[in-house]
């Protein structure tokens, strides 16, 4: 056993390994190929991962992210976690487009979803797509900031109204003000 038989070993190795994992032919292909048994080319492969000639890698640009997640419910008393990995500058784009795939994801038929208002759950609500929930009914978490915050699109029953439509479920409104900062009439009125 010289040289040229570990050479040709090698080179063996190497033929079986490009037309098992570049080619993606099967066993019994590649056994037909070089005249082995379909056993035999498995062996092969095995010694080709021993040797170092094939290296498997498995991954994926969500992995780290999929990662801090299970962590995050490991560590903390949480059902379900969604983290927004950003690129550029969108970051309330990213948090919005995270939150509407966990609702998508999370909400069933027959469930009561309370909603609160601010820039990423505007966000999230314009990212939901039209994804029918029956008798699902979104309710209004906070009270309302009067003063023209309808317009923008981010107060509590804007946001149930969009997420209601979307999602094709009713929606149940909290008729509260949401209130004001209390300065000196508020002391005075004590």
């Amino acid at each position: 056993m010289g040289e040229d038989s570990t050479r040709g070993d090698v080179e063996l190795l190497l033929r079986v390994a490009r037309m098992y994992y570049e080619q993606h032919l099967t066993q019994v292909e590649i056994a037909r190929e070089v005249g082995y048994s379909r056993p035999s080319v498995s062996r092969l492969l095995a010694r080709a991962r021993d040797q170092g000639i094939v290296h498997i890698t498995i991954s994926h640009p969500l992995e780290h992210v999929l990662s801090v997640e299970k962590r995050l419910r490991e560590a903390l008393p949480l059902k379900a976690v969604r983290v927004a990995e950003v690129d550029g500058t969108d970051v309330i784009g990213a948090v919005g487009q995270a939150a509407a795939e966990l609702l998508i994801n999370s909400v069933s038929n027959g469930q009561v979803v309370a909603v609160g208002n601010g820039r990423s759950i505007q966000a999230a609500a314009q990212r939901i797509p039209q994804i029918p929930r029956v008798d699902c009914t979104i309710v209004q978490l906070l009270g309302s900031i009067p003063g023209g915050l309808p317009s923008w699109g981010r107060d509590a029953p804007t946001i149930c109204t969009r997420i209601a439509s979307q999602l094709g479920a009713k929606v149940a409104r909290m008729p509260v003000p949401f209130p004001r900062r209390c300065g000196r009439s508020c002391a005075s009125r004590r």
